[in-house]
């Protein structure tokens, strides 16, 4: 698994009409401020376990590993 420093890479890999559907998400589960989650996304503030599941629940849900990027396959 890459390093949970920050989900910016995977985050502009998302569609238009995705991001803001992530974003929301994100910062609704963690309770998160539009500054705390550029903060997280750009790696300048660390992560509880919670939150690091709940990006990379997020991501997953987009077809994305939140922490590197890629695109992963999505079970039908």
């Amino acid at each position: 698994m890459a390093h949970k420093g920050n989900f910016k890479r995977a985050y502009g890999k998302l569609k238009v009409k995705e991001a803001p559907i992530v974003k929301e998400t994100i910062m609704k589960r963690c309770n998160w401020s539009n500054q705390t989650f550029s903060h997280k996304k750009d790696g300048k503030r660390s992560y509880t376990l919670d939150e690091i599941d709940t990006v990379a629940i997020t991501f997953r849900a987009f077809g994305l590993d939140a922490w590197s990027g890629e695109e992963i396959m999505l079970n039908s």
